[in-house]
This record gives structure tokens, sequence and C-alpha cells, in this order.
């Protein structure tokens, strides 16, 4: 009887004490999560110095506050600052895709729909948009930009339509960064029908953007009519960007139809604002085209001096190639050919420089992707177990705690102690679980590594055997009914191409592939040219690349010899040895 009061009197003071902790947890969660809230608001969408510190604090504090919706802001706010810096350098492909990595991870920790019942869907929709976008613009990567873009639309509520506008307009950029135009100005020509909707920012934002697909599809009608509306409606509303951006646009436009002359005064009066308003990235644009116009008018002297001065405003390294090219054949129309090949070894300097960076983001975003993967299977093959260790633990500290309140003694003292021990334990098999499962991914991914090394090597035997069966079959006289076992051998030996093609364009993990190779040197290789390439490369022969393909010998003569103009390939080297040192000196790079 003494005994069941004593247990009552504890759990009382238990629950009292508990009650009293959460109501003064309540007051201090509401003031820290209200000066969290004014945080973000304050640095949302920034990148400075101050921007990035403050967005740690954020994240930091929600944490600590089991703030949900304040540690996924701070996910998604550092990895904009990571993967969006001012300039290239600043960016880091590594850091972006880890807080990318955190945001998806705690969606997938404590489900989709529990997130959206305490975040708003447009912030999940948010984070992914963000990530196609920088994946896209920030790190060249447009088909992994896709994927993330695709993954944001089931998030979006059908009824924000400014926010869709928006989306499809960084969609059209991917698909203009990619040269597919058409599709660029379809995705956007849909969303011109009805601008009713949106705000001012995005229909002048939707049709910047139409015109300039517009221009790169050489439809001067359409993207001067769009642009003489941007200019109407900036000027109506005082938005001094449109104004200028647009008359640039313009003069594009002028020049796109012939008017040399309207074009280059329109770019020196756009010229004259940029130069005294200091905006540097303007000009290089601005530059760059008023070069073009002056060349049209046969004034090489004056195209030379505005693509110096658009090479000197370069904001990017990627945009200096094309202006030196410009400069190249500029002097080497004027016979200054000591300039040219100043040019051109700058040109080379900063091409290699680019080619090192592309394949340095590639590996790196292999890599942590590869890391990504097996953290997400891991943390999914463990996640029940944790579940029901943490579910254990508590219950352990639960005990432990009323015990020690009921009872100080010798006996109790050693309950707490086994039952302390049982916790750690728990925390060991943790721990114990996930090294034990990131070994056993790290051997699945080497084991099907081998496997695609196997496959290619049996393939491309079975291939020579097929061939030498086929020529012997050539040679048989007076033997009937050949025709439907050449026919047999011709399909297997196709199959067997089609096979080397599926290798040939599978993603690779670690290794960039010839045909990476080939459309990093020379991205204007089509799929036509990377097949040729590929077959020369497995060593076949004029007469054998000719049946595979179904065409004529002297089809493939002359396919061969004009991709070796194409590709700039002396006339002394052969295709299949420029093709073999291209891929050893990737190699070469790779090892370093």
């Amino acid at each position: 009887m003494i005994t069941a009061k004593i247990w009552q009197f504890v759990f009382f003071l238990y629950c009292l004490n508990f009650y009293g902790v959460m109501q003064s947890q309540v007051v201090i969660d509401t003031d820290a999560i209200n000066r969290l809230d004014s945080i973000f608001k304050n640095y949302q969408g920034k990148h400075t110095e101050e921007a990035y510190i403050n967005h740690h604090y954020l994240l930091k504090e929600s944490i600590k506050l089991s703030y949900l919706k304040g540690e996924l802001e701070g996910y998604k706010s550092i990895a904009w600052c990571h993967g969006h810096g001012q300039f290239y350098s600043d960016r880091n492909l590594d850091s972006t895709l880890y807080y990318f990595n955190r945001f998806e991870s705690r969606i997938n920790e404590l489900g989709t729909d529990r997130v959206v019942s305490i975040v708003d869907s447009l912030s999940i929709a948010g984070h992914y948009i963000n990530k196609g976008y920088i994946l896209a613009n920030s790190f060249d990567f447009p088909e992994q930009g896709l994927e993330a873009f695709f993954t944001a639309y089931p998030f979006i509520p059908k009824k924000e339509i400014n926010f869709l506008t928006v989306y499809d307009i960084y969609m059209s950029q991917v698909y203009r960064f990619k040269k597919q135009y058409d599709l660029s100005v379809k995705i956007l020509n849909s969303r011109l029908k009805d601008t009713s909707h949106i705000p001012l920012g995005t229909k002048l934002y939707l049709m910047q953007n139409a015109a300039r697909s517009y221009g790169l599809i050489k439809n001067v009608e359409k993207s001067y009519a769009i642009n003489k509306r941007i200019l109407e409606l900036a000027k109506m509303h005082n938005k001094p960007y449109y104004i200028w951006w647009t008359k640039n646009e313009m003069a594009n436009d002028y020049f796109l139809q012939g008017d040399y002359q309207k074009a280059i005064d329109s770019a020196l009066a756009v010229r004259d604002y940029y130069t005294k308003n200091l905006n540097i990235s303007a000009l290089f644009n601005n530059s760059n085209n008023l070069s073009d116009y002056y060349y049209a008018t046969g004034d090489i002297n004056k195209a030379i001096i505005f693509a110096k001065d658009a090479a000197k405003n370069a904001d990017f390294f990627q945009n200096l190639p094309g202006t030196y090219n410009k400069l190249i054949k500029y002097y080497k129309q004027q016979k200054e050919y000591g300039a040219a090949l100043e040019i051109l070894e700058k040109k080379d300097k900063i091409e290699d420089s680019l080619r090192s960076m592309e394949q340095s983001l590639l590996i790196t975003y292999s890599s942590t992707n590869i890391k990504l993967l097996e953290e997400k299977r891991a943390n999914q093959e463990i996640i029940y177990r944790n579940q029901l260790l943490e579910e254990k633990t508590s219950k352990q500290k639960l005990i432990i705690l009323i015990i020690s309140i009921v009872l100080i003694s010798s006996f109790l003292l050693f309950v707490a102690l086994y039952f302390r021990k049982r916790y750690k334990k728990g925390k060991g098999e943790i721990v114990y679980l996930k090294s034990k499962e990131k070994k056993l991914l790290e051997d699945q991914i080497r084991l099907k590594e081998n496997q695609l090394g196997a496959s290619e090597i049996a393939i491309s035997r079975n291939y020579k055997i097929l061939n030498e069966i086929n020529k012997e079959l050539d040679d048989i006289e007076d033997v009937r009914d050949i025709t439907d076992t050449k026919s047999t051998i011709r399909q297997l030996i196709n199959s067997t191409i089609s096979d080397l093609t599926d290798i040939r364009d599978r993603p690779e993990s670690k290794y960039p592939s010839l045909v990476m190779r080939l459309k990093s040197l020379h991205p204007e290789l089509t799929e036509a040219d990377i097949r040729y390439c590929t077959l020369t490369k497995l060593n076949m022969t004029i007469k054998e690349t000719a049946g595979i393909l179904n065409v004529n010998p002297n089809t493939v003569k002359v396919a061969r010899s004009k991709l070796k103009k194409k590709m700039e390939i002396p006339a002394e080297v052969s295709l299949k040895d420029y093709l073999d040192k291209i891929l050893d000196s990737n190699v070469d790079k790779i090892a370093v």
C-alpha cells in the first residue's frame, strides 16, 4: 500500500516536471523560430559571404529546435550559395550536391506526405527547380538539370500560374543550352498566348527569353515584334534594365534584317549607356555584337577593336573561345599572322583549361552521386532497425529516470548502468550495420563495372568471328541456299554492333568514354559521325563498315574524309591513329 502511494507520488512529480519543461520550451521555440524566419526572409536567394554565414546559422539553430521548415530552407540556401557563386571559381559541385542530398534525405526519412503537411509543396518544388537551374547553368549538366525539373513538376499546384511560367522559362533555357531551339520556342510560345495572370516581372522575363529563342532560329519577324512589345512595357513601367537590354537585342534584329548601319547606331547608343553605368557583363555582349556588325560592313579594324573589348569584358571563360576565333579570323584577313598566332595560343590555353574543368566536374559529379547513392541505400536499409533501436533506447532512458527518482541505491544504480550499456550497444550495432552496408554497396558497384568490361570484350570477339565466317561464305562457290545463312549472320553482326553501341552509350561511373571525349573535343559531330568514329576505333575496314551500315564503300570513304576535315585532322594522320591518341591522352589526364 505504501509502495503504491510512493509510485503515484513519483509519477505525479515526473508529469509535473515534464509539463513545466514543455511549457517553457514552447515559449522559447516560438521566439527562436520567429527570429529564424526573419533571418531567412532577409537573406533568401542571396549568395554573399554574409548571407552564407547566416544560412549556416539558420540551419544549425533549426536542427537544434527540430524546426523542419528552417532546416530544409537552410539546406536549400547553402546549396544555392555553393552552386551560384558570383564567379565560376566560387562554385563547388561537391558541396552543392551534398546539401541538395541532405534536403532530399530528410524528405525520404519523414515521408513526402508528412513533409508537405508541414512545409508548403512549393518549397519542395523550389528545391528541385534550384537544383535543375544550378546543374544546367552553373555546372553545364543540362540532362541532369532536366531530370531535376521533371521531379519538381508534380509538387507545383496547377493554380500557381506564375510559378509554372517561371518553371517553363527555366526549362526553355536548358533546351536552348542544348541547342534544341524549336523545343525552347514551343514551350515559351504556349505561355505567350495568355500573360494576363502573371506579374509584370515574370511577363518581361518570359518575353525576353522568347525573343532570344526566336532570334537564334533566325525568325527575325517574331523576335523583333516581341522585343518591340518588351520595350513599350519597360518604358511604361520605368524598367531601365529591360529598356537597354531590349535595345541591344533590337540592334541584333536590324543586323539580321541586313540593316547594318542601323544595327551599329543602335548598339553604340546602348554601349554609351552601359559604359556610363559600369555594366561590364552587358558590355561583353554589346561589344561582341558590334564586332560582327562592323565585320559585315567590311570595317575589319573596328571589328578587331570591339572583339578585343569583348574579350576584355568577358565575365566567364566559356565566352572567350568564340571571341578569340573572331579575332583570329580578322587578323588572318589583315595578314597579321603574328597577332593571329598570339590569340590562337591564348585560345588554346583557355580551351585546355575549360576541358580540364569539365572533366573535373564530370568526375566529381559521378563520384559524388555514387557516394550519395551509397548513403541513401544504407539509410533505407537501416532506417527500420534504427527506429526499433531508438524506441528501445528511449524506453530504457525513461525507466532509468523513474527508478533513479524513486530509489537511490546501489541496486538501482546497477540497473541504470546495465540499461545504459545496452543503449550504447544498440548504437554500436547501428554503426556496424552502416559500415557493412557501405562495403556491400561498393563491392556491388565494382562487380557491375567488371561485368560491363567483360561484356564489351565478349561482344567484340563475337563480332570478329562472325565477320571471318561471313568472308569465308563469300568465297564458297556453287552452294545453294546460302543466302538465308548469310542473312542470319548479317543480323548477328548488326545485333553485335547494336550491343556495342549500347555499351558505348552507357554512362560510365569513373572513366570518360570515347564518345564523351569526342563530344568534348568536337561538339559539332553528329550521331552518324560518332558511329563512323566508333567503327573505325574497332578496326573495321571500309568494306566491313559499309556492310554494317548498309551503304556503298565509296560512301564510307567520303564520310571518313569529311570527318577528318571536320575534325581538322592533318592529312598524314589517319583517323584511327587520331582516335587512339585522344583516348590515351584522356586516360592520362584522369590518372593525374
